[in-house]
């Protein structure tokens, strides 16, 4: 770290709590400017997944999501931390993670290919936005509790269904009891991600809303693109003669067998390499 002059902080190590997936460092960090900004770069965890994210609050200045790409990042301290602050960042923060999240948009899309029209994909989106909300909630309070691995071999198992489901253009079971319990099961991979941010600490009930609400959103920017094009497709089949339905059966097929074998690839590689899915 430094201050808005360039000068190393002095940082003291004043706590420090390891637990099996998470960990929470409090610094004590005195810098020569007092104030001003300060540039701040990870390398603690440079060591772990490029998909990891670390929640960075500093007294003094707004709380920040931070990656392991090692970029120094500039915090301003001439405004007090603010509790919207708080808040924004783990809003970006579910929204990225709705969006980075490849399996579960792998799942919302063949979730819509599966759908003969716009109302039924109103119904099963909304049917499994209750369920992973409901989950997600339940988790991340404390509430319900249940090992993370649990819920993330069964966000692949949901991906290998839904992939077949696709594949083969109509449903293996009744859609609103797979979808949602694979919704329970997507929502329970949300909350652990939440909680691994938090290191551990009490999530409170507006910050859980406020991340959730992060996710939605990431989940409607996904689904009206992926409407868009399906439409733009179906549209181009269409002026080309195609027939109508040919190329939403083609794009149904396509995220079906990317699903089947996404889902497969991931497990398999998580059995070899014997530390768990994720």
């Amino acid at each position: 770290m430094e201050d808005s002059t360039g000068v190393a902080c002095i940082k003291e190590n004043r706590y420090a709590r390891l637990e099996r997936e998470q960990a929470e460092l409090v610094y004590q960090v005195v810098c020569p400017a007092g104030s001003g900004e300060l540039a701040y770069r990870n390398t603690l965890f440079a060591g772990l997944d490029a998909q990891s994210r670390q929640l960075l609050a500093v007294a003094g200045a707004s709380a920040r999501i931070i990656d392991n790409s090692g970029v120094p990042q500039t915090l301003g301290l001439s405004q007090p931390k603010s509790a919207g602050s708080y808040l924004k960042a783990l809003l970006r923060f579910g929204m990225e993670h709705a969006l980075a999240g490849w399996d579960h948009l792998l799942f919302v899309a063949c979730i819509i290919c599966l759908c003969a029209g716009l109302g039924e994909v109103l119904v099963r989106i909304t049917l499994f936005t209750a369920a992973h909300c409901i989950s997600l909630l339940l988790l991340a309070s404390g509430a319900l509790s249940a090992p993370a691995i649990f819920f993330e071999a069964g966000i692949l198992v949901s991906l290998l269904f839904v992939g077949v489901e696709a594949l083969r253009r109509s449903p293996l079971l009744p859609p609103a009891i797979a979808i949602g319990v694979f919704g329970l099961l997507h929502g329970g991979g949300f909350a652990n991600n939440l909680l691994e941010l938090m290191a551990g600490r009490e999530v409170p009930w507006l910050a859980i809303i406020v991340f959730n609400l992060g996710v939605e959103i990431g989940q409607l920017i996904f689904i009206t693109c992926f409407l868009a094009l399906c439409a733009g497709l179906d549209w181009l089949a269409r002026r080309q003669g195609w027939g109508h339905g040919r190329a939403r059966a083609v794009i149904s097929r396509l995220a079906g067998a990317i699903s089947v074998l996404a889902s497969l690839g991931a497990g398999a590689a998580a059995l070899a390499q014997g530390i768990g899915i994720g």
